[in-house]
């Protein structure tokens, strides 16, 4: 998320997304996107007109900086977006860049498995996941270059991945 927000690309959350259960629509939560441990040198270095926070060392999560929110994604934070797809992003070292598109049962079971509240929103969460599931495509993402995952996410934003 930290290297899309230096190409131009909208922060509508990070590490959680909101989803209006009879819409289907993204609702915007655009805060500090929480970056650990080598991330923080890596966009550091990708970005370098980052604003990030002073790193926090030795939490249970490693060392901690946060980026600054941009201040285009702040003023949209009002405006819903409609997903088209759902990413499972894995950084690995030295692996060749890979979009593999999920099976929609695969992928609904997926994001059900990412979900906090999924079990205490019963039918009604199934029901709205089963429409987001529907109406994106969901793609296991991995890669080890920041550069060519960038271009890839171009390729697929213009709906040529």
């Amino acid at each position: 998320m930290a290297a899309l927000l230096g190409h131009g690309w909208r922060l509508l959350s990070d590490e959680m997304t909101l989803v209006d259960l009879d819409d289907g629509n993204v609702v915007p939560l655009p805060r500090p996107v929480s970056l650990k441990n080598a991330s923080i040198d890596i966009i550091r270095a990708f970005r370098p007109d980052a604003v990030l926070s002073r790193p926090v060392e030795q939490t249970t999560k490693g060392t901690i900086a946060h980026l600054k929110v941009p201040a285009g994604s702040i003023a949209r934070a009002v405006e819903p977006a409609r997903p088209a797809h759902i990413v499972f992003p894995c950084w690995e070292a030295g692996a060749p860049l890979q979009l593999e598109l999920l099976p929609k049962a695969r992928a609904f079971m997926q994001v059900a498995d990412n979900c906090f509240n999924y079990q205490v929103l019963g039918a009604r969460g199934f029901g709205a996941l089963g429409r987001l599931i529907d109406a994106s495509d969901a793609h296991l993402f991995r890669y080890s270059s920041l550069p060519d995952a960038m271009g890839l996410f171009e390729r697929l934003a213009l709906g040529e991945a």
